[in-house]
């Protein structure tokens, strides 16, 4: 995308479409990224269209729980949003293991065009 405000008009497209037409539950999906929330994407407006997005949080009725891909390391989640891909840190072999590893069915990227 072309900025983080694009990207994060798509991730909230991208819930609503796995949550309302999929029948996809907010306690099947993790959103993971190379940095804590705050430095993220998304920012300190952790709210994404009808959807919160909480650090380390449990799922719930409109709330999807964000890890560092590092903290979510042992797990697995049917879908998995990998954020802001973009970042040279994905680029290390052992945290893409990591973090593609915890799809069980889903895996979508999302970052931001570098130029």
């Amino acid at each position: 995308f072309d900025s983080p405000s694009h990207l994060k008009i798509k991730l909230s497209q991208l819930l609503h479409d796995l949550i309302t037409n999929e029948g996809i539950t907010e306690d099947q999906i993790v959103i993971l990224g190379i940095h804590q929330l705050l430095n993220t994407s998304i920012g300190e407006d952790t709210i994404i269209g009808k959807f919160s997005i909480v650090e380390n949080g449990s799922p719930s009725p409109n709330t999807i729980p964000f890890f560092t891909c590092m903290k979510y390391k042992g797990l697995e989640s049917d879908v998995v949003i990998l954020l802001d891909y973009q970042d040279t840190r994905w680029d290390k072999n052992y945290i893409k293991y990591t973090a593609l590893s915890r799809a069980k069915h889903l895996l979508i990227t999302l970052g931001i065009k570098c130029n």
